[in-house]
């Protein structure tokens, strides 16, 4: 195997060709009849800087060298990219973006180049879709390097800017100015992106948080779709699998944006996300009544997620519930159980039940009425069960809590175990293996020397914890 060149050898290399490609795009930039020279000459220069031999962290090191032509690239590409382009020449945009660790300085760019799209923006939603689906990727894979999330006073300096440039007042702004007009469907390489980056920047999430204009046209979308899925089953249409495509990137938004925002507590009953938390609720229980009937399980089970992520959504930061969930989820929610233990955000079953279940104080001898608007409900802090909605109700219940809040922390792993074998299962195996991984998990709590007694408290005070078929193992 011949010696592969130095990185130094090779660095000059690519900087050579990287500036040539540049000057002769360049020349090309106001001829739109040699636009596939440029394509090419693009993708020439994206394939220099992924040669063989480049690891992950020389191709960093090769980004950080080449930005200055980086950015008198990406500052032709401006102008480049402002008229309709073909697939091949919007693909070889999207590589290079990737290839130069295009992080989000580059977005007050991005915002221009859509400025002088002029009134036309049909064609640049394309090219919107694939930049943003490469800033995705650049994101997802920086976050695993370090390198788009710097955590040096510099980069963070920048960031503030950066988010200003691309989302200048909100959401909603942002999906008009990207896509031309008020559509979320025509935007979820947007959605998809800033999913991503919520979590790492919170900051975003008060943006958004604010934002009524997005809520608005979040609760319009979800309820369109709705609709949409609704006449398609009446009519025997098609549609479902891409309808149910378009709820769940919603959803899915959804959730990770208020997870963020639950976090910096500042989710309130005045937040623009609860406003239309009834409009949404609304238009996912109609999803509902379609996606029962259906003999699709994998569409229900699709569902079940999205309504996780919606009851998840709706929780104040001290537990209280901040809107009513759907009464179909509470009526229908026994349908939610067989999927429980297959959901990756957790157990469906338990969100719905400790939700309907918000209004009840665990004492028994509490005379408050329940579901009073007065009642401050209070957790437990061991077990995140238990609710109290006084301090003498929490004085009264603690002394036989304790224990079973003690046992409830003995128990969690064995049945994380068995949940998190279940995850990993198809709908189909995981009716098959799961009575043997819930008779050990029996077995496993037996071997701790619970009483037959103490059996049955634990399995009370797990009704609210673990999924229906588990439950039935302590029985």
């Amino acid at each position: 195997m011949s010696e592969l060149p130095s990185f130094a050898s090779r660095t000059e290399e690519t900087r050579a060709r990287t500036g040539a490609a540049v000057s002769t795009l360049e020349i090309f930039l106001t001829s739109p009849k040699e636009s596939r020279i440029c394509a090419l000459l693009i993708s020439q220069a994206a394939a220099h800087l992924t040669s063989a031999g480049c690891s992950p962290k020389e191709l960093q090191k090769r980004a950080r060298l080449l930005r200055t032509e980086h950015q008198v690239f990406l500052n032709n590409l401006m102008l480049f990219v402002a008229t309709p382009k073909s697939d091949v020449e919007i693909s070889s945009i999207a590589a290079w973006l990737n290839v130069c660790r295009c992080d989000l300085r580059d977005f007050e760019g991005l915002r221009k180049l859509h400025l002088a799209n002029g009134d036309d923006p049909h064609p640049f939603k394309t090219t919107i879709t694939l930049i943003f689906s490469a800033l995705t990727s650049v994101v997802q894979s920086g976050l695993k390097t370090g390198h788009v999330l710097s955590q040096s006073a510099e980069t963070s300096a920048k960031w503030p800017t950066s988010i200003a440039a691309v989302f200048p007042a909100g959401m909603a702004a942002a999906i008009q100015t990207f896509t031309g007009f008020y559509r979320i469907t025509k935007a979820f390489s947007i959605l998809e992106f800033v999913k991503e980056l919520l979590p790492h920047y919170p900051p975003l999430a008060d943006v958004i948080g604010n934002d009524v204009a997005f809520w608005k046209l979040l609760a319009d979308e979800l309820q369109v779709c709705a609709d949409r899925l609704q006449q398609d089953a009446l009519t025997g249409g098609t549609q479902a699998s891409t309808l149910y495509s378009s709820l769940r990137a919603i959803v899915n938004f959804n959730g990770t944006f208020v997870n963020t925002f639950t976090l910096r507590q500042k989710l309130t009953i005045s937040s623009a996300p609860v406003l239309y938390a009834k409009k949404i609720h609304d238009a996912l229980a109609k999803v509902f009544m379609v996606a029962k009937t259906s003999s699709d399980a994998d569409q229900l089970s699709s569902f079940c997620l999205m309504a996780m992520g919606m009851a998840m959504a709706y929780i104040n930061v001290d537990s209280t519930p901040i809107c009513a969930l759907h009464p179909v989820f509470l009526t229908e929610r026994h349908r939610f159980a067989g999927y429980a233990e297959m959901s990756a955000f957790g157990d469906i079953l338990s969100v719905i039940q400790r939700l309907s279940s918000h209004a009840q104080c665990c004492n028994s001898k509490c005379v408050q009425t329940s579901g009073s608007s007065a009642q401050k409900l209070r957790l437990c802090g061991g077990c995140h069960i238990m609710r109290y909605c006084s301090n003498e109700c929490q004085r009264a219940a603690w002394s036989d809590h304790k224990k079973v809040c003690r046992d409830l922390g003995i128990i969690k792993p064995d049945y994380d175990a068995v949940k998190g074998k279940m995850a990993s299962m198809s709908g189909e195996q995981s009716l098959s293996v799961a009575p043997i991984l819930l008779q050990e998990f029996k077995e496993k709590i037996t071997r701790r020397g619970f009483s037959p007694g103490r059996m049955e408290e634990i399995r009370n005070s797990l009704v609210t914890l673990l999924p229906s078929r588990i439950i039935g193992t302590f029985r």
